[in-house]
């Protein structure tokens, strides 16, 4: 799926969050949050950091608009803070050109 496609996912309801993940993942999942950690640990051990970041930045900017003056530290702390599973799950398949 193109990156276009993976950001459509989170206006989906968390039903159809849960099915999309349920479907495009290779292992069993037990939760949304399950998921988003593997994700995330594959994704710090196997991509290029500046690719890791740069979805991170896709994501914010999709789910927040793009605000004048953010920082990496912005999108951090919020991805530390505010994001949900689904949220990093997308970043992680983003990275990863899933």
């Amino acid at each position: 799926m193109d990156k276009e496609e993976l950001l459509k996912v989170l206006d989906m309801s968390e039903e159809d969050q849960w099915v999309f993940c349920a479907q495009h993942c290779k292992k069993p999942i037990e939760s949304l949050a399950d998921l988003a950690f593997r994700l995330r640990d594959e994704v710090l051990n196997k991509v290029n950091g500046i690719l890791a970041t740069h979805a991170l930045q896709v994501v914010y900017f999709y789910v927040s608009g793009i605000p004048s003056g953010w920082t990496d530290k912005m999108v951090l702390e919020w991805f530390s803070f505010s994001a949900k599973p689904i949220h990093w799950i997308i970043a992680a398949l983003i990275a990863k050109g899933d």
